[in-house]
């Protein structure tokens, strides 16, 4: 019996010799250090206690020249606005809460939402651009609303609407692509071989004639020139741009056509102006690699961001842009190719007075 006594005092000793040390732990902690658990609730407590409006929603213009439509398909771009009435003094920015805002699995990123069937821009401070992406019932969560010194002074209310199929009721296999058709084959027509031929021997017969008449004339000595330079990459961006213009494709109702050739022409442009492979590039790898080597400021990725996000909807979905989109990409991307461009600089092998006149790329 004395035995089991002692057993049982050991071990009793040995537990209060564990919790003792383990309140000396606890007492040597900093007082001022929060548990990451309270800086998340203190952080969702005053994201929620800001005041929260409503967002609402302006009419859908589903194509060009229709009438305003109440329901939204896949492809629309539907503007949600705060009521000035309601809008806070001050308030500058409207955007996705971050981490400072709410705390780790509140967060929604871009790639998140765009999962759950939307994407969001932010064009001014009282309005969202949303792009809805697949049918069925599509969030909005909660943002956050900042003033100029990036402060939250507000948020709204989380929403959810309903987005109808752009496939037509009549398609009578809405989920099965079409086949592509195979190869014709077509005779190729002799015509086109004589001219071909009569056309090559008189091409030869001028190659002739001028080598021969080459050969005879005296060879003249002067200087030998340097030869010109090549065009810069913006030169060409911006007559590419033009030709664009002057196609007129957005009244041709060939829209895909046109959005194409102006996410071709700056991808090309891109990759020119700092040496990288953009055209190969998806659209988030060249803004990817134009942000990690801080090529551009962020104003201007933001920028050419928002205007590839208006490319892609009209190249991927089947939304029909307005003629006045048209013409506003082409607007927005020569201006961007403007202020982008290399600086100009002048030529210092050519003389001063071909310099001075413009003749080898003069500064501005």
């Amino acid at each position: 019996m004395g035995k089991r006594s002692f057993g049982f005092s050991e071990r009793a000793a040995a537990g209060a010799a564990k919790t003792a040390m383990a309140f000396l732990v606890l007492a040597s902690a900093p007082a001022w250090a929060p548990a990451p658990w309270a800086r998340a609730d203190a952080l969702l407590d005053a994201f929620l206690s800001l005041p929260a409006l409503d967002l609402e929603r302006e009419p859908v213009q589903a194509a060009p020249d229709a009438a305003p439509s109440a329901n939204i398909r896949v492809g629309d771009r539907v503007k949600f606005v705060i009521s000035k009435s309601q809008l806070p003094t001050g308030a500058a920015k409207l955007a996705l809460p971050g981490e400072a805002d709410r705390p780790g699995s509140f967060n929604e990123s871009p790639d998140k939402l765009m999962d759950q069937g939307v994407d969001l821009t932010f064009p001014d401070a009282p309005e969202v651009v949303v792009v809805a992406i697949k049918p069925g019932a599509v969030p909005i969560p909660s943002l956050v609303i900042k003033d100029g010194q990036g402060k939250s002074i507000a948020r709204t209310n989380p929403l959810q609407f309903e987005v109808e199929t752009a496939i037509s009721s009549t398609d009578p296999q809405p989920e099965q692509v079409a086949a592509d058709r195979g190869p014709i084959a077509l005779p190729f027509p002799r015509w086109i071989i004589v001219t071909g031929a009569v056309f090559g021997l008189i091409l030869l017969g001028l190659l002739i004639w001028l080598l021969v008449r080459l050969s005879r004339r005296k060879r003249i000595a002067g200087p030998i020139l340097p030869a010109l330079p090549p065009r810069p990459e913006h030169e060409l961006a911006l007559e590419a741009i033009r030709e664009v213009e002057r196609s007129d494709w957005m009244a041709k109702g060939e829209y895909k056509r046109h959005f194409f050739r102006v996410s071709e022409i700056l991808k090309g442009y891109v990759g020119a102006r700092f040496s990288f492979d953009a055209p190969e590039s998806t659209t988030r790898e060249m803004i990817e690699a134009l942000e990690g080597a801080r090529a551009v400021n962020l104003e201007r990725l933001d920028q050419l961001e928002l205007l590839f996000r208006s490319l892609d909807q009209v190249k991927f979905t089947d939304h029909v842009p307005t003629k006045d989109e048209g013409a506003r990409v082409l607007e927005v991307a020569a201006r961007w190719v403007n202020e982008t461009r290399r600086p100009d600089v002048v030529d210092p092998i050519l003389p001063r007075s071909a310099n001075a006149s413009g003749g080898a790329r003069a500064s501005r």
